[in-house]
């Protein structure tokens, strides 16, 4: 009992850290803990137990002669805090070093852009720059290559916040990709407040004028141990002349250790999965910035000569200029429509579906002119196969197509639909799409 005296309280925390990992590789128990944040609170007692042998050691030495302890206690914490001050202070240094050479580089880097002459266009993860130079640096349009998009390409740029509201309630600009989106003002993890008149617009729309091209390279990689995202942002101008900036994001470890020791549920493998570590500082930009998000297109910014701009400074793209363009997205949406389902009435087997075609089905007077050709790809679609499935899905988008046609016009193909249907009662399969077309069963009930 004399020796057990002698020995630290804080010593404890240990055996009851070891307990508690163990606890938490139990699935059964482990769940429980997990819910309630074990992983993280272990690793904090760790801490405690180490910094309370540090603290009650020369306390007890010293202060209480009956149970006095050794100061070899002191090893331990010592140690801990010292192998880990070493392998953050590498991580920092690393960073510091990387930091030191990109911005180097990047203040060296001036881009003649104009954007009264240029079209800035983005490509791969430099998309998501475009809302950041519309909204802070006024940039007028930014635009993105979609290769699934009518044109091409999605612009983004600034709205006044009455035309916001109207395409928000438009299903026709849904149905054509324009689409508006609320942005906030301040730092991701500070005070951040709604931006009260203006909205980001994103529509199809090809840039007309000659185009800055910007492309990002991404790799993940270690230097001295630290791990990093980097960035390369390739701007490609008109003439051939490329410039490069760098960047990206390192997870080095943080001054104070904050260990995490625990288990937690894999629910992609599916396995339970455990794991002991410290957790790092990830995403800290590389290249200096007084705010932690949003360094890379800052530097971008600087490189093009755009300046920030304050939120009461915002100019939106004129309404009427605005107008005709999203007038022209939706035209060429509905032209691509029509082509798709021409050319699925052509070829069942081309598998068309009800979310391709979305502008068509808002569009009656199209619909009507369809008519004809809609019967016909349902008949096509129609026929009885050895393979039910083959062409299951552009004959149920047809049905859909077919039941927003006028009831008036609908029932002059009654003939032809009640036909189908009698040819595939007579296959007696029940797998055939005709039995699970909505449109279709109601028309031929209510016939």
């Amino acid at each position: 009992m004399r020796i057990l005296s002698r020995v630290p309280v804080s010593v404890l925390a240990f055996p009851i850290v070891a307990i508690l990992y163990g606890l938490q590789m139990i699935p059964l128990i482990g769940v429980v803990l997990m819910v309630l944040g074990a992983p993280l609170w272990t690793g904090a007692l760790l801490n405690l137990g180490m910094l309370g042998l540090a603290l009650e050691t020369p306390v007890r030495r010293f202060g209480v002669p009956v149970a006095r302890t050794s100061l070899m206690w002191l090893l331990i914490p010592f140690a801990y805090f010292g192998w880990y001050f070493s392998i953050a202070y590498s991580d920092h240094r690393a960073l510091q070093n990387l930091r030191s050479q990109f911005d180097v580089t990047n203040a060296s880097v001036s881009i003649p852009f104009d954007q009264d002459r240029h079209a800035l266009v983005f490509k791969g993860g430099a998309n998501s720059y475009n809302g950041t130079l519309t909204q802070d640096f006024g940039l007028h349009v930014a635009y993105a290559e979609k290769e699934n998009i009518t044109q091409g390409y999605l612009s983004t740029r600034l709205l006044e916040r009455e035309m916001c509201d109207e395409i928000r309630g438009d299903p026709v600009m849904r149905s054509a990709f324009i689409h508006v989106y609320g942005f906030h003002d301040g730092e991701p993890l500070g005070r951040r407040r709604l931006a009260s008149r203006h909205c980001s617009l994103t529509m199809p729309d090809k840039p007309s004028k000659p185009i800055v091209e910007i492309n990002s390279i991404l790799a993940e990689t270690s230097v001295e141990g630290l791990p990093v995202k980097l960035v390369e942002n390739r701007v490609l101008m008109p003439d051939g002349n490329e410039f490069v900036l760098k960047g990206g994001t390192a997870a080095p470890f943080p001054w104070f250790p904050r260990p995490i020791l625990g288990c937690v549920l894999n629910s992609g493998a599916p396995s339970w999965d455990c794991f002991k570590g410290f957790s790092r500082d990830s995403f800290t930009p590389i290249v200096s910035t007084q705010a932690r998000y949003g360094a890379d297109v800052r530097v971008l910014a600087i490189a093009l000569g755009l300046a920030h701009t304050a939120p009461d400074e915002r100019r939106a793209t004129g309404s009427e200029e605005v107008q005709n363009r999203m007038q022209q997205a939706i035209k060429l949406q509905l032209e691509r429509d029509i082509v798709d389902v021409r050319e699925a009435i052509a070829d069942p087997t081309l598998q068309l579906t009800v979310h391709s075609i979305k502008v068509l089905q808002l569009s009656p007077d199209e619909l009507l002119s369809l008519a004809p050709s809609i019967v016909e790809g349902i008949k096509r679609a129609g026929q009885v196969l050895e393979n039910p499935y083959r062409n299951r899905e552009t004959g149920k988008t047809l049905a859909v197509l077919f039941g927003k046609l006028p009831i008036e016009v609908q029932e002059t193909y009654s003939d032809d639909i009640e036909s189908l249907y009698r040819k595939v009662d007579e296959a007696n399969d029940g797998r055939h799409w005709l039995y699970q077309a909505g449109a279709l069963l109601r028309f031929r009930e209510s016939a």
